[in-house]
């Protein structure tokens, strides 16, 4: 795929040689040099938009908990590989914020570069909220509003004040300076979430949040978590590892629901029948994922807007006038924190199933360590078996998290991942910790 040229204020090339795998410290080719070229590209990026310091966050355009290879514009940057952080890139600083957690695995990854760790919640170690103003005030830092939550930005201003100016700065500055090539916003398959699963029709479920709208005195929401369009419009897809969600927006009216796909996007393979069915028999409109902001503002100009700061980026927040947001959590997310009788009928037999294949998974471990001529089983193969066990299982769709399978000293490190050829061996004599999870159609 060609890469789409972004115009910048300069020109520079930049080649990114490394490739870095979740959990492992480096690739095999990379060299902590490479970390250094990306903050050449990214600072000459940063005096080119005239801010002072720019804000990197691990999130996706939806504040997903986990995000798709594309969105990983921190662990490109950084070569950090946990799932929480931000990084502060200045003149002659590069920083990076994470929690304890991480510290280890940051330490690591971080090693022989210009980065420096700030171990989140520690004694003596500045939030970026307070760091910011220490060394920034009276200037201007700058941050991609589509990749940072509302409620972030609004706790960023009440901080600041007046004294540091918070610039919105589009394109991505990361984004440039992603050679050779940034991977493809993932597009695949969305497909129906059966009634029989769901208990509850896309109509009905429309109904009472409208109703809801109502009642708090809004003329339409604005949805943009993943999982709350999923539930609303019984839906599901695979666009995010482990996760039945897909990237889309929605936007609910008295009278009409527009739900925003990438299916729709040019260059991309458009709606199957039954999708197209499924949407139109609850009277639910599509539009291209593409025309979002677009769209949305023309569809709630002057008209009250609920909106959920904790779950759209700011970029959405600031689609709706200020004197016209209702802002408060979603309803959606209310409704589905109650389960109906369906759902729990379900999340019952998963848990069943679930824990089936954990039982055989424990079953072939004692036998394969109390063997004396038995294979020697490693914490990745462990993983490996429960995910086969796993998929063995009726209606199970996969992992609904990376495994942490760790033996002896390794069950000691928060969010451990094994990597095939450097984990440990499974031992009779040591702890072996699994955390483990699926994901099942009902």
């Amino acid at each position: 795929r060609k890469r789409r040229r972004l115009n910048f204020a300069i020109d520079f090339q930049l080649q990114c040689p490394c490739c870095f795998r979740p959990g492992a410290p480096f690739c095999d080719s990379c060299e902590p040099e490479d970390a250094a070229k990306k903050l050449v590209g990214l600072r000459s990026l940063i005096t080119a938009h005239s801010v002072d310091a720019y804000i990197v966050t691990n999130q996706d355009a939806h504040c997903s908990e986990y995000i798709a290879e594309s969105d990983e514009r921190l662990k490109f940057l950084t070569g950090f590989s946990g799932s929480a952080g931000t990084a502060v890139v200045t003149a002659n600083q590069a920083l990076l914020w994470t929690d304890s957690r991480y510290f280890l695995q940051a330490e690591k990854q971080l090693k022989g570069t210009e980065w420096i760790l700030m171990r989140q919640f520690q004694p003596g170690v500045l939030d970026i909220k307070d760091w910011i103003p220490k060394h920034f005030a009276g200037k201007v830092v700058g941050v991609d509003p589509v990749l940072v939550s509302a409620e972030a930005v609004e706790e960023w201003r009440s901080k600041w004040a007046s004294k540091v100016e918070l610039r919105e700065v589009r394109p991505n500055l990361v984004d440039a300076i992603w050679f050779p090539v940034r991977p493809e916003d993932p597009c695949k398959p969305v497909v129906p979430h059966p009634l029989e699963h769901a208990g509850e029709a896309v109509k009905s479920k429309l109904d009472r949040l409208r109703k809801a709208l109502q009642e708090e005195g809004a003329e339409a929401i604005i949805l943009s978590a993943l999982d709350q369009i999923a539930w609303l419009f019984n839906l599901r897809g695979s666009d995010i590892e482990c996760n039945p969600v897909f990237f889309s927006y929605a936007a609910v009216l008295p009278d009409t629901a527009m739900l925003f796909l990438r299916a729709l996007d040019e260059g991309q393979p458009g709606l199957s029948e039954e999708l197209k069915q499924h949407l139109s028999d609850a009277g639910v409109v599509v539009r291209p994922y593409g025309q979002f902001f677009t769209d949305v503002k023309t569809s709630v100009a002057g008209r009250k807007v609920f909106i959920e700061p904790a779950s759209c980026s700011m970029a959405v927040f600031n689609s709706v006038p200020a004197d016209l947001r209702i802002k408060g959590t979603s309803p959606v997310e209310k409704f589905k924190a109650v389960k109906n009788e369906k759902e729990i009928e379900g999340l019952r037999q998963a848990s069943k199933r679930d824990s089936l294949a954990l039982c055989e998974l424990f079953t072939l471990i004692e036998e394969r360590l109390g063997s004396s001529d038995g294979e020697e089983l490693t914490e990745a193969a462990a993983a490996d078996l429960m995910a086969k066990l796993r998929l063995a299982q009726p209606l199970c769709v996969g992992d609904s998290f990376p495994t942490i399978s760790s033996a002896g000293p390794n069950s000691a490190v928060v969010h451990y991942r094994p990597e095939p050829g450097s984990c440990s061996k499974l031992d009779r004599g040591q702890i072996f910790l699994i955390d483990t999870g699926g994901q099942y159609k009902d």
